[in-house]
């Protein structure tokens, strides 16, 4: 039932979001919901220029929480990243512990700005933490060539997925500000992501034999 619920209120309160980000024109995720420790190609979407400005840099800050983080490559644009340390460190894949990971993402010098009239996406691969229900708030910047336009609001109050009133507070915030933090809402999957770590159940779920779970995997 809980697993149910969260997917209903999440699902509900996605879906009440979308149109209210499109509408608003905010920065957003093309991804408003991802599920709980995938690894997973997201894309961060510039909206809009700074009112009149045609748009020369993009910043994402990465939450806290997501790991292994790589910008997708466009020969548009130059892209860097800024580290932070991870303290206490965390493990990593075969239990190597990460110490540093990418705190922000920059997108610069394009061959040709973004009018400031249209829309654009930024495109980056992260493995998202494993934590259902949990809300990840991307903080992005669009920096024109004499302004800034940034969608780095957060909740004043942490909002929970499992409290039924969660699409209408999560609206409410969204409503409350200009400039809301673009976000992803995680939800508990059917199954692992990989061949490898499905168990006899998730292979019933699949509804596919063994034989052809490895042709689907090669």
């Amino acid at each position: 039932m809980l697993k149910s619920a969260l997917l209903t209120t999440a699902a509900i309160g996605a879906a009440a979001l979308m149109a209210s980000s499109t509408a608003s024109a905010h920065n957003y995720m093309t991804t408003l919901r991802a599920p709980a420790g995938y690894m997973a190609d997201l894309e961060a979407r510039a909206a809009h220029g700074c009112l009149a400005e045609d748009i020369k840099e993009v910043r994402v800050k990465i939450p806290d929480g997501v790991f292994r983080v790589t910008p997708i490559n466009t020969r548009e644009w130059e892209v860097e990243v800024e580290m932070r340390e991870v303290d206490p460190p965390v493990a990593g894949d075969g239990g190597r512990p990460i110490t540093r990971t990418v705190d922000t993402i920059i997108w610069k010098n394009p061959a040709s700005v973004t009018p400031y009239n249209r829309a654009e996406g930024f495109k980056f691969r992260a493995k998202l933490p494993n934590e259902p229900g949990k809300i990840l708030f991307w903080q992005m910047v669009n920096i024109c060539a004499e302004g800034r336009d940034p969608y780095t609001d957060l909740p004043e109050t942490a909002l929970d997925v499992k409290d039924p009133q969660f699409g209408k507070k999560f609206e409410e915030f969204m409503g409350s500000t200009a400039h809301p933090a673009p976000y992803t809402v995680l939800y508990k999957p059917a199954m692992p992501q990989y061949p490898w770590e499905w168990s006899a159940e998730d292979l019933q779920v699949t509804g596919m034999t063994p034989s052809e779970q490895t042709a689907e995997a090669k």
